[in-house]
């Protein structure tokens, strides 16, 4: 066995010694008495599992900001996701990248009523939207002005909790302008609810988003009211639109004359021909063959 002589001590302490966790090779007197560096004696377990954990919250992060579902699952923990939310989530990107590219896009989502239509396109899309986009305006028109409301405060409700803060940190309600009919960001977005026939002169709209304008079986079965609705929209909420906005209908389908069913019939100026347009069932037999693997139905954890 070589023996280690004083001069042999001295010269390995001027190089230093490894830490035991990280292998960092530093000076003994900054060791602590486990043979620790600095940095591993303040991190338990050791550097490179805290720096593992920042880089997978990092990625997560990031995943957040490109993608809507992931933000969903985040900022709504209880949501439960099946394929037709993928699906809406992705056709809700391609609208987003849409209105950047001003095409006008034109989206019908129709859903029968409790399958997370709302959570996400009435609630959690247009936060996403507007801090991805410094700016924009969105209008979220229901049936009345209660329900726009109260769609409006849950998504101030989603927006301030801590998985949003750590996607986009640089985001905040601007406080002069925080009311569940009207808020805003610091980055200059906007989030207007009204109800249908409510009041919208002066506002002007990237996203126009049309979530159940018709309150139920009944309603839809006065042509009075699909008239009244009808003709709001085209006077009023349609002529909100940014140029290369796009307009996104979403709801449950009482009649096929209903504003939904009038828009997708409506040729290419009103979202119903061409690239732009098209009505959208996302529980039609294709897609639940598609993916029967998940049950089948538009939502296997409801059971339908």
């Amino acid at each position: 066995m070589a023996r280690v002589t004083a001069a042999d001590l001295m010269a390995r302490a001027a190089k230093g010694v490894p830490c035991r966790a990280c292998n960092k090779t530093m000076q003994p007197a900054l060791m602590d008495d486990h043979g620790r560096c600095p940095m591993c004696a303040l991190a338990p377990g050791g550097v490179e599992p805290k720096l593992r954990r920042m880089k997978r919250k990092a990625a997560e992060a990031e995943l957040m900001r490109r993608r809507l579902l992931p933000y969903v699952e985040a900022t709504v923990p209880q949501y439960h996701a099946g394929w037709v939310h993928r699906d809406i989530c992705q056709r809700l990107e391609k609208f987003e990248q849409d209105i950047r590219d001003k095409k006008s896009p034109r989206l019908a989502l129709a859903m029968p009523p409790r399958l997370g239509k709302s959570t996400l396109a009435s609630q959690n899309f247009p936060t996403w939207l507007m801090c991805r986009n410094p700016g924009y305006e969105i209008i979220m028109c229901g049936y009345n002005a209660d329900i726009a409301r109260f769609q409006s405060r849950q998504a101030q409700a989603s927006f301030r909790g801590e998985a949003r803060k750590a996607a986009f940190p640089k985001c905040r309600i601007d406080r002069g302008a925080t009311s569940a009919s009207y808020w805003m960001l610091d980055n200059g977005a906007s989030y207007l609810a009204a109800g249908v026939d409510g009041p919208l002169t002066g506002f002007g709209s990237h996203a126009l988003i049309l979530d159940d304008t018709t309150k139920n079986a009944a309603e839809a079965e006065s042509l009075t009211i699909r008239e009244a609705i009808y003709e709001w929209y085209c006077t009023t909420a349609y002529t909100r639109l940014a140029p290369g906005g796009g307009v996104l209908a979403i709801g449950t389908r009482w009649n096929d004359d209903d504003l939904m069913g009038r828009l997708i019939a409506g040729g290419d100026e009103y979202g119903g021909g061409g690239e732009r347009g098209g009505g959208y069932d996302p529980g039609i037999a294709e897609h639940q063959a598609e993916n029967s693997e998940e049950g089948g139905g538009r939502h296997p954890h409801r059971g339908r």
